[in-house]
């Protein structure tokens, strides 16, 4: 015979069996089923997959994985790219950073034409007082730009947009002959139309003309050095576009000979990128502009 308080025991064992039954904790009971595994198989917890009870499609399709956790749980891998250098690859799995890039990061990246950020990172009132520049310069570079174009097709000249600036930058040798300063004829013909659109630019803009040399020393009875030639090359060039209507309190010309290279001098082809004259317009600072205005 059972006695009464084994029976109660019993009884309660039961309804706690039930109880426990009917609320299955779906956490607990995956790692139940992963211990048993174990236990009896040897087999990692890690190669268990989770026991996905799926309520609606949505819920039994795949789901992202944050690319922070993935970037710390393995190395991102790596993929030979379709197209480019041989032998380069493509890293997955970094984000780009969240800032915006700087101007000379932009124009580094950018190709023969440099355009600034997508993103301003200017204020929108700060914008809105240089919509007027802005637009000012947009319109002075397209003009440039379609008078320029089979030049620039050639890669004989390049223009770079800066942060309220336009970069012109022109090979020598379609301006100068070998060694010398006077424009040859050729190049009145790609000055002279940028002399005309020059002419009609607002009042406060900058116009600087800049010549550079390579660092093959000269020395003739006309210049000494590199400074008088890249000095004699940029004045001409201010020369011609006075003699076009551009305004005199505007234009400057600098000489820096053969110490700010763009390319290598141990070939040609560098030495003849380094032979060159660029023309640098900048608009007048958003101070400047709202004091004339």
């Amino acid at each position: 015979m059972i006695s009464y308080a084994d029976m109660l025991t019993l009884l309660l064992s039961v309804f706690i069996v039930l109880w426990a039954s009917a609320s299955t904790d779906k956490t607990k009971l995956e790692k139940a089923a992963a211990g048993l595994l174990q236990a009896f198989t040897g087999t990692p917890l890690s190669v268990v997959p989770p026991l996905v009870t799926p309520r609606s499609p949505f819920e039994s399709t795949p789901r992202p994985i944050s690319m922070q956790h993935a970037s710390m749980s393995a190395p991102p891998p790596s993929i030979k790219p379709t197209g480019g250098t041989p032998g380069s690859t493509k890293t997955l799995g970094k984000m780009p950073p969240s800032h915006p890039p700087s101007a000379t990061a932009a124009a580094e990246r950018q190709g023969p034409e440099r355009n600034l950020p997508v993103k301003s990172i200017l204020p929108l009132a700060e914008q809105r007082r240089l919509q007027p520049i802005i637009l000012a310069m947009s319109a002075i570079r397209e003009q440039i730009q379609h008078l320029l174009a089979p030049e620039i097709a050639r890669h004989q000249i390049e223009i770079f947009r800066l942060p309220l600036a336009i970069r012109i930058r022109l090979n020598a040798q379609i301006l100068f002959d070998t060694g010398e300063a006077a424009l040859t004829r050729d190049a009145l013909t790609i000055l002279d139309p940028i002399g005309d659109v020059l002419a009609h630019v607002p009042a406060g803009y900058v116009i600087t003309i800049q010549g550079y040399t390579d660092d093959r020393p000269i020395h003739t009875a006309a210049f000494a050095s590199n400074w008088e030639l890249s000095t004699a090359r940029a004045i001409s060039v201010v020369k011609l576009f006075l003699a076009r209507g551009v305004p005199g309190e505007a234009l400057s010309a600098q000489g820096y000979s053969m110490f700010q290279p763009i390319a290598s001098n141990a070939t040609p082809d560098g030495e003849a990128k380094n032979r060159r004259v660029e023309i640098v317009i900048t608009a007048p600072k958003p101070a400047e502009a709202d004091d004339g205005g």
